[in-house]
């Protein structure tokens, strides 16, 4: 589900709304959670290439880009990384578009 129609269920007032008031609160959004984003990103990333290299190819005593088990592994992790990336990106800006439209219907109050 898509940010647009996230928030349209969450906030059934927003309906009346034209797009383009929806979609300027997304923008604002991701703007607002850029940084957060990026840093959950990086670590992210850097924690399960950390976890590939030092805990479980060891593990499994095979050196790394080896054999085709390896890089399936590598493979593994970065879509996983990718996954759930996408999940923490969506948490974060949805709650800033529950922040901003708490704020936007304060200030129409």
């Amino acid at each position: 589900m898509n940010h647009s129609q996230w928030l349209e269920q969450e906030f059934p007032a927003l309906i009346s709304e034209s797009n383009l008031v929806i979609q300027e609160l997304i923008d604002q959004a991701k703007e607002k959670t850029r940084r957060p984003r990026y840093f959950l990103n990086g670590i992210i990333i850097l924690a399960l290439i950390n976890a590939l290299f030092l805990w479980i190819l060891p593990t499994i005593v095979v050196a790394p880009y080896e054999s085709w088990g390896a890089w399936g592994l590598v493979i593994f992790v970065v879509i996983a990384a990718n996954i759930i990336n996408q999940k923490l990106e969506n948490r974060l800006i949805r709650s800033k578009l529950k922040t901003l439209v708490n704020e936007r219907g304060q200030l129409l109050s």
